[in-house]
């Protein structure tokens, strides 16, 4: 006498083609999605570099125009500023210090002369396409610089620009 349970275990053909489905289409989402992570990552890190790159630069040309006694900017060509001002020369002395801010390849160079330039920035547009700096026109601001800075990592579509208003505190 056979019992009634002579069946065979297993998946059917039916089975395992929507398994097989169902994991190639968790597997493309996921694909998907890391893809979309990754650019994202790429841009954020091209922003942040950008942005890292306008405030070294803002930093460097607010404190030399802070300490200047005069400032004397450039429209065009690879030199931005010719900047004089004090500097402590480690002693009790205080001397004065000439400071050439240069475009050269897109990196902003900071010469205190005499001396080596020395790289304050990267990636930061050239004279007239993105960076400026100008004399403030107003009467009131009189000792007032306005130092625009751009920053282009990667020929990103999207530019960081910044601008910066430093008043000279040495007239």
């Amino acid at each position: 006498m056979r019992n009634g349970k002579n069946r065979q275990s297993g998946f059917t053909l039916i089975e395992l083609l929507v398994v097989i489905a169902v994991i190639g289409f968790v597997t493309g989402v996921m694909a998907l999605m890391f893809n979309v992570i990754t650019k994202i990552s790429s841009t954020t890190t091209s922003q942040n570099i950008m942005l890292g790159q306008v405030q070294q630069a803002g930093s460097w040309m607010s404190r030399d125009i802070m300490s200047a006694t005069s400032v004397t900017p450039y429209p065009s060509g690879t030199r931005l500023a010719k900047i004089v001002r004090y500097q402590w020369n480690g002693t009790d002395n205080i001397t004065s210090a000439t400071v050439d801010y240069d475009i050269i390849n897109n990196k902003l160079l900071r010469t205190v002369e005499p001396g080596q330039a020395q790289v304050i920035a990267q990636f930061i547009s050239d004279l007239g396409a993105g960076t400026s700096l100008v004399k403030s026109a107003s009467a009131s601001e009189n000792n007032t610089y306005i130092f625009t800075v751009q920053s282009n990592y990667n020929n990103s579509p999207n530019p960081f620009n910044k601008v910066y208003k430093v008043n000279q505190r040495i007239p």
